[in-house]
């Protein structure tokens, strides 16, 4: 079997991935960052976003925190 295989059907998307070759956790953060990006999408944010957070998000906010976001393992 491939590692990672996706199936169009007329409905939806299918994504198929073996299990030997991705462990639960990395699963499960996929998962979630699929979700995620689904959910930026549909928002459809203009510009003027990515200006406010370049203004009020520093780089140096996310030096300092990323560690809270991000699994390091």
């Amino acid at each position: 079997m491939e590692t990672v295989r996706f199936e169009y059907q007329p409905t939806e998307y299918v994504i198929r991935i073996d299990r030997k070759q991705m462990s639960r956790k990395n699963f499960d953060k996929f998962v979630k960052w699929l979700e995620f990006e689904i959910l930026v999408f549909e928002m459809d944010f203009d510009e003027s976003v990515t200006k406010l957070h370049e203004e009020k998000m520093p780089y140096s906010w996310w030096e300092n925190n990323k560690n809270k976001y991000i699994d390091n393992e």
